[in-house]
């Protein structure tokens, strides 16, 4: 999977949809999404700022997962990815053979939502799951890291998750 930062000079200082904040202070979750597009295409990628032009977000930068379901699901399928599941609460024993089957799977992506030590939300895009933690791409640093969560590691714990899907359609049709 490719390496994004989400401070990269060439999309740093572009905004999250109308709200005041970037792409550098806020843009985990679009440079996470990017990562994993690039999974599923390793010749054609997608870069944070377009994403952050062309999906929905609050006032204060975050995606409004609906909006995603409804208008933003184009912008994603005419990349060739689409928007899955989004899970809000995170438990281990329910979720992490989940988390597993579908990062491990070449059609599908799996973004980890965690909290940082000082406590604040954070995306990351998982490279995968073993008995080891979870393989991770951190797109504020651009690392690809193992147990990226948990004791030890630079991320206190998991609290949700979402998952994408190479688009089966006609990409094509999007583009036209």
């Amino acid at each position: 999977m490719l390496r994004l930062r989400q401070g990269d000079t060439r999309w740093s200082k572009i905004r999250i949809g109308k709200s005041g904040t970037t792409l550098a202070q806020s843009g985990c979750l679009l440079t996470s999404l990017c990562i994993l597009y690039s999974k599923f295409y390793r010749a054609n990628y997608i870069m944070p700022d377009m994403l952050a032009r062309g999906l929905a977000f609050t006032s204060s930068g975050d995606l409004i997962w609906k909006a995603t379901d409804q208008h933003g699901i184009q912008l994603l399928k005419q990349y060739g990815m689409e928007f899955i599941k989004r899970e809000y609460n995170y438990f281990p024993n329910r979720d992490n053979p989940v988390i597993k089957f579908y990062s491990n799977s070449p059609d599908y992506a799996v973004a980890l939502e965690v909290r940082t030590r000082n406590g604040r939300r954070h995306w990351l895009a998982c490279a995968g799951k073993s008995v080891l933690g979870f393989a991770c791409i951190d797109p504020f640093t651009s690392k690809f890291e193992w147990k990226t969560v948990g004791v030890g590691a630079p991320y206190s714990y998991v609290t949700g998750y979402a998952i994408m899907k190479k688009y089966s359609g006609d990409i094509a049709k999007f583009n036209g």
